[in-house]
C-alpha cells in the first residue's frame, strides 16, 4: 500500500483550501443575493458552489429556494428533490416541496411533504404550523386562461378560415376543474361562434370529465354537443384513456368513440399517445381511423410535440376522411405565462389546408 506523507498531504491540503475558500465566498454571496430579492442572481452563484462542491447539500437547498422565487416550479421540485435524496432528515427541504405544491395547486402533495417535514423535526412543530397556517390562507382555486388564434390557408383558392378562442377555468384544491370556452370560426363566409361548458374531476387513482356545447344556428359546428371522458393509470407508465360524444349537425347526429392508451418514459418527459377513432357519421355509417402523438419535455419550460391522424372528422356540413401532420412547442415564461405555436397539414378529398395556430396561457 503507498503511503502518503504528511508533506504530501499538507501539500494536498493547501492546494484544496483556495477552491474550498472561493466556494464559501460564492455560497454567501449567493445566501445575500438570495434575500435580497436577486433570486436569479443567486440561483447562478448556486450554480458555481455546487459545481466546484456537487455534495453541498446547503448550496443545492438555497438554489431551489431561488428557483422557487423565480417560478421555475419543475426545477425548485426537483432540486429540493435532489436534497432530500442525499440527507432525508432535512426539513427545509420538505417544507420547500410544500411550496412548491402550493403553487401548483397540489393540496394532497403540500399536506404529504409537511406531515414529512413535521416528522424530521418534531422541535419545529410551532414553524410547521404556521407554514401550514399560511398556506391555509391561499385561494382556494387557482384560475386559468387560454386565448388562441388560428389561420389556415387553403388549396385550389379557396377562402382562408380563420378561428378565436378564449378558456377560463377555475381549479379547486379538491382536483375539481370547472371550464368555460368560447370559439368563433369563419370558413367559406359563414361564422360559427361555439360555447361550451366543462368539468373534471379525480377519481379514484383517475381522472373524469363531462362538457356540453353548442352552436346557435350552426353551419359547421356542431348545434349542441355531450361529450364525456377520462384516463386510468394501468401502470406507473401506462395510463388508459377514453373519450366519446354525440353531436348535433346541421346535416345530421354525428357519434364517436375514442379508446387509447398514453405511454411514458424517462421521468415522464416523454410520452406517446395512441387512439382508435370511431365515428358514426351524419348517414348512420361506422368509420373509423386513428391518431398517434408524442410529446418530449426539453426541460421544466420547453415542451416539443408531434402528431398523425389518419380519421373522419365532421365539418362543413359532411363527416369527411382526413391525413393530418401537426409539429408543435409551448415554452413556460416563469409559473405564470405560456406560450404556443402549432403548424397543421391537412390532406382532404376536396382541398388541402395548412394552417398556424398561436396561443398564450395565463395563470392567476
Amino acid at each position: 500500500m503507498r503511503m502518503v506523507t504528511a508533506a504530501t498531504a499538507a501539500l494536498l491540503l493547501a492546494s484544496a483550501e483556495p477552491v474550498f475558500a472561493q466556494a464559501e465566498n460564492l455560497y454567501d454571496r449567493g445566501v445575500s443575493a438570495r434575500l435580497a430579492g436577486r433570486h436569479q442572481e443567486a440561483a447562478d452563484l448556486f450554480d458555481r458552489v455546487l459545481s466546484e462542491q456537487p455534495h453541498n447539500v446547503d448550496a443545492r437547498l438555497n438554489r431551489g429556494l431561488s428557483l422557487l422565487a423565480l417560478g421555475r416550479l419543475n426545477e425548485a421540485q426537483k432540486t429540493f428533490d435532489q436534497v432530500i435524496a442525499a440527507a432525508p432528515d432535512y426539513t427545509d427541504a420538505y417544507i420547500g416541496r410544500a411550496r412548491v405544491a402550493v403553487a401548483k395547486g397540489d393540496k394532497a402533495a403540500v399536506d404529504a411533504a409537511l406531515a414529512d417535514a413535521a416528522r424530521t423535526d418534531p422541535g419545529r412543530a410551532a414553524e410547521i404550523a404556521a407554514v401550514r397556517s399560511e398556506i391555509r390562507q391561499q385561494p382556494d382555486a387557482v384560475w386559468r386562461m387560454d386565448v388562441r388564434v388560428s389561420h389556415s390557408e387553403l388549396s385550389g383558392s379557396l377562402p382562408p378560415w380563420r378561428e378565436q378562442g378564449i378558456s377560463v377555468a377555475r381549479r379547486f384544491q379538491d382536483g375539481r376543474t370547472l371550464e368555460l370556452l368560447a370559439e368563433r370560426s369563419e370558413r367559406f363566409g359563414d361564422a360559427d361562434v361555439y360555447l361550451e361548458a366543462r368539468h373534471s374531476a379525480p377519481l379514484g387513482d383517475g381522472s373524469a370529465y363531462v362538457a356540453v356545447g353548442g352552436a346557435i344556428d350552426a353551419d359547421h359546428r356542431p348545434q349542441a354537443a355531450l361529450k364525456i371522458g377520462g384516463a386510468k393509470p394501468l401502470t406507473p407508465n401506462i395510463q388508459m384513456i377514453a373519450d366519446a360524444g354525440v353531436a348535433q349537425y346541421r346535416v345530421g347526429t354525428v357519434s364517436t368513440v375514442q379508446p387509447g392508451l398514453e405511454v411514458s418514459a424517462f421521468d415522464r418527459r416523454l410520452s406517446v399517445q395512441g387512439r382508435w377513432i370511431n365515428v358514426w357519421d351524419e348517414r348512420g355509417e361506422h368509420r373509423d381511423g386513428y391518431a398517434v402523438r408524442g410529446l418530449w419535455a426539453l426541460g421544466p419550460a420547453v415542451r416539443l410535440s408531434a402528431g398523425f391522424a389518419d380519421a373522419p372528422e365532421s365539418s362543413d356540413g359532411a363527416t369527411v376522411d382526413v391525413k393530418a401532420r401537426t409539429v408543435g412547442a409551448e415554452v413556460d415564461i416563469g409559473s405564470r405565462l405560456t406560450l404556443r405555436l402549432f403548424g397543421t397539414h391537412e390532406d382532404r378529398a376536396a382541398y388541402d389546408r395548412d394552417a398556424v395556430d398561436l396561443g398564450v396561457g395565463l395563470r392567476f
